[in-house]
């Protein structure tokens, strides 16, 4: 089997050099030559990873849009290869042409795409998704419970107590990446806030869709907090994607940071799981104890957050610390802080509303 599109080439001029066929055949071979090359990579990417996958779907995609681009207009596509081969090269013969052939096509297509690269990434992460779709998949909201409002809040609140684990995950992933600099798990970091956000769309509707049933007080209280609580989930997520950037910023930079540094985050990173925890807890049903140890480990992390951008400061000025990576720190710190502030504010809505009760504003 042949694995390269230019050793198909090679032997298509030696056909068309011999007179056995023509340009358009010639470019006809080619296309599928493109396309049929595809399966190299298809195949490799059968043990890989999602990343992989991805990978061989653009290659292949790509190809077979290309090629049907160029067969729509086929007709002009041969004319221009004649008219610049004869320009840049008057003398030579159909083998040049398909050379050229060869090589227009693959220009056209880069030209194409090459616009639409975000939007063609954005595409495939759609379309390709990971083998384990535990996380995508709709688990607890059930139309079949809108009629009976108790039992959909019951399983809003589930769904809920899923995205905070998600979100959770996130962040130890992306704690992870900063501690080794492997980029393995940032495909997983992007799906998984893909499903963040289709959660919050998913929960939402859900919840609308309660408000409409004939609802009691107190679910009626808990229908305004579901919405606001999955929106506090969805914006840990973009904090978490926030601070994956900024650790491909760093890694592409191949910046460092201190032991320092990674100690203080390590610190952060364990009162903000901790924090999740007890959050989660109190998801599940009101703890005072749970709520009132969020409430503590909040004002922890501020005077945490305060006391590390000192800590950096006085490591500028004795020269230890890179000033660019010193940037990156301190965005950390404030993505970390921030997500300290949503999970404090999620955790505070489980004293209350949550639980079907008013909000006593003193």
């Amino acid at each position: 089997m042949v694995h390269s599109s230019a050793a198909t080439v090679g032997l298509v001029m030696v056909l068309a050099q011999a007179g056995l066929i023509n340009l358009e055949t010639s470019v006809f071979i080619m296309f599928g030559d493109n396309i049929g090359t595809c399966l190299t990579a298809q195949l490799a990417s059968l043990t890989g990873n999602i990343n992989a996958r991805r990978a061989a779907w653009a290659h292949t995609l790509y190809n077979v849009f290309g090629v049907i681009l160029t067969w729509t207009f086929f007709p002009v596509f041969i004319d221009i290869v004649k008219a610049v081969t004869l320009y840049f090269q008057p003398n030579s013969d159909i083998s040049a042409q398909i050379a050229n052939s060869h090589t227009m096509f693959n220009l056209f297509s880069a030209a194409l795409f090459l616009p639409l690269t975000k939007y063609y990434v954005k595409f495939l992460y759609k379309i390709i998704k990971p083998k384990d779709e535990g996380h995508a998949k709709k688990l607890y909201l059930d139309k079949l419970l809108l009629d009976t409002p108790v039992a959909a809040l019951k399983a809003s609140r589930t769904e809920l107590i899923r995205g905070a684990e998600i979100v959770k995950g996130m962040l130890s992933n992306v704690m992870d990446l900063i501690y080794t600099e492997n980029t393995k798990k940032t495909a997983l970091i992007a799906d998984d806030e893909m499903v963040i956000n289709q959660i919050q769309k998913d929960m939402t509707m859900y919840i609308v869709d309660i408000s409409k049933r004939e609802l009691t007080e107190s679910q009626s209280i808990m229908v305004p907090a579901m919405i606001n609580s999955v929106n506090i989930v969805e914006r840990i997520g973009d904090h978490v994607m926030d601070i994956l950037k900024l650790c491909e910023n760093r890694v592409g930079k191949k910046l460092q940071f201190t032991c320092e540094a990674t100690d203080e985050l390590k610190e952060i990173e364990g009162i903000l799981i901790e924090m999740f925890d007890n959050a989660i807890i109190s998801l599940g049903e009101k703890n005072g104890e749970s709520i009132a140890r969020v409430v503590e480990l909040e004002d922890k992390i501020d005077e945490l957050s305060k006391k590390f951008q000192e800590n950096h400061i006085k490591r500028l000025d004795e020269g230890i610390c890179n000033v660019d990576s010193g940037v990156i720190y301190i965005d950390m710190i404030s993505h970390f802080e921030r997500i300290a502030d949503y999970i404090y504010k999620l955790t505070m809505l489980t004293k209350d509303e949550l639980f079907g009760t008013r909000r006593i504003i003193k």
